[in-house]
């Protein structure tokens, strides 16, 4: 059984005993699912080695079976989306009344910055779901990417991960091929897991936690995962006989009762519920009206037809010069998808007008209201008068980029003494690396094409080692056609000395802008812009920088 390094029973121990701040960092959203990829990696590898082992695992054809976060786990890799977007958002924003302690662990995941996470594994063809978080981190859009056959099982008085919210609910949302929602009355979070399943008498926690018999609890789950899994993993149809509601009925002992249904309408739930449920089965999401008072950006924007926007044009890939000599680059995509947003709202015509900041001028063409928006990167920052910073858009850290034939030469976690190390001036790059190698020789450079100096500068042998943010140290190496490879660049250390998140300039006279801005990089179309921007070269480093950044 695979072990989660970041979310295990190790750091909940240590979580409870005050060692570390929570039981569970954010990136394990990402990471567990990942984790169970990467072994599925490894068994292909021993299978092709060792002759032990040749032809006993069919690679293509596997099921996961997880509980809890687990259940999360095997659903994310049977195709479920996670979708931190405006719903997610909405619901972790709202006060919590409900008895639901999963909420807590599923708004950690606000945390991460708004990429699309592919976490769906194409080898996994089932997956076994048991009282799984579900609600809102996935939601009914996430729910609904999963294509493989799936059984979702509950207990009925769970208050970890509330049958009706996390299991019931989400089980609706479903658009499988094959769906099975196994419910254990009464029952609560832990029956299927390591709860002592011997005749003995339960505790009160444990009672509270498992319900009256955990052992009943795990025989269902054994019988039920035999049946499903030799019916849709090893295609052994005759076993679908003991998938049915009068088979579970059969089998079912006093004092956990087993329900299995294959499909239910919100109609047939609200009738065995008894009236509506106590949340409504699809969440609808509150639309923010723009804000069109007298003097907003909003009402500027509406009246004029023009949104006044600045983009830095040497800061790839967020802003870049294309060969056609255009600005262009993931900022100029996201102000895009942001007009075509406030058209949308106000019911004409949008134009968006660009123009180049640079790091001398990029807050004052906010502070006085020569542009409305400013996209770049630009370390949030709260001594900043007269400008606003929207929700972080990108995360990031301070790097060394070094030639890979002369990288270990230097040892970061050392003290680079005598090291020529080049960083742009006054930013924040400089101030972590002259903190953090006062014995180096630090070359400050400055002007519009600095990091452009910077590289050639690196290029050339005139400096040792570059300093900056992680990725645009990177985005300028591959703007340059140089991957960072062996025969290429290497960012040192692995992951960043420092952690930075990036937000959008706004003007600090008008927060209902922010807002907006801030349900538009929530949104799908932002997305969509950082999938086209953020492939496959520079995916190790954002999830590296997330397991540094996100971990507490």
């Amino acid at each position: 059984m695979p072990q989660h390094i970041g979310s295990d029973e190790s750091r909940r121990t240590s979580a409870l005993a005050g060692v570390l701040t929570s039981p569970v960092t954010p990136v394990e959203f990402i990471d567990r699912p990942l984790d169970i990829s990467y072994v599925l990696d490894t068994l292909g590898e021993l299978a092709e080695t060792d002759a032990g082992l040749a032809g006993r695992m069919d690679l293509q054809q596997v099921a996961v079976l997880g509980h809890s976060f687990g259940g999360y786990t095997a659903l994310a890799l049977a195709g479920a989306s996670l979708n931190t977007g405006a719903l997610f958002q909405q619901e972790c924003a709202r006060p919590q009344a409900r008895l639901d302690v999963s909420l807590v662990l599923q708004c950690s995941a606000s945390r991460l910055p708004p990429y699309t996470y592919t976490l769906r594994d194409p080898r996994v063809r089932a997956a076994i779901a048991v009282s799984p978080l579900t609600n809102p981190v996935f939601g009914p859009e996430g729910m609904g990417q999963i294509r493989v056959p799936v059984m979702i099982m509950s207990g009925s008085n769970d208050f970890i991960a509330s049958a009706v919210e996390q299991q019931i609910h989400p089980f609706l949302w479903l658009n499988t091929p094959a769906q099975y929602l196994a419910v254990m009355v009464p029952s609560s979070h832990t029956f299927a897991d390591n709860t002592p399943s011997s005749g003995a008498a339960l505790d009160t926690v444990s009672l509270l936690l498992s319900g009256p018999s955990p052992r009943l609890g795990q025989e269902y789950v054994r019988e039920l995962s035999l049946a499903f899994l030799q019916t849709h993993l090893n295609n052994q149809p005759a076993y679908e006989a003991f998938l049915t509601a009068a088979y579970a009925e059969s089998i079912s002992e006093e004092p956990l009762d087993l329900k299995l249904v294959r499909s239910l309408s919100a109609e047939q739930f609200e009738q065995a519920f008894g009236g509506p449920p106590p949340t409504p089965f699809v969440p609808e999401v509150t639309t923010r009206l723009p804000g069109d008072r007298p003097g907003s950006v909003q009402a500027a924007i509406a009246e004029s037809g023009v949104l006044r926007a600045a983009v830095q044009p040497n800061s790839p890939p967020f802003g870049i010069i294309n060969g056609a000599g255009e600005l262009s680059g993931y900022c100029v995509d996201l102000l895009n998808g942001l007009t075509e947003q406030l058209q949308a709202q106000v019911g004409r015509p949008i134009r968006l007008d660009l123009r180049p900041a640079d790091l001398a001028n990029r807050y004052s063409l906010v502070q006085t209201g020569e542009v409305q928006i400013e996209c770049g990167p630009n370390t949030l920052r709260p001594d900043l008068e007269g400008v606003l910073f929207s929700a972080p858009f990108f995360l990031t850290g301070v790097q060394l980029l070094a030639e890979t034939d002369a990288a270990s030469q230097f040892n970061p976690s050392g003290t680079l003494a005598g090291a020529r190390i080049g960083v742009l001036r006054d930013t924040v790059s400089e101030q972590v690396i002259r903190q953090r190698y006062p014995a180096a020789q630090i070359i400050a450079l400055r002007g519009e094409s600095a990091r452009t100096v910077g590289f050639q500068s690196l290029r050339s042998g005139a400096i040792d080692l570059f300093a900056g943010d992680g990725v645009l140290l990177l985005g300028e190496a591959l703007q340059a056609g140089n991957a960072l490879s062996a025969a290429g660049y290497t960012l040192l250390p692995p992951e960043p000395l420092s952690c930075d998140p990036y937000g959008m300039l706004l003007p600090a006279t008008d927060s209902s802008w922010r807002d907006t801005v801030n349900t538009f990089l929530s949104s799908q179309t932002a997305r969509q812009v950082s999938d086209r921007w953020f492939t496959q070269d520079l995916r190790p480093y954002l999830f590296l920088t997330l397991d540094r950044c996100v971990a507490e």
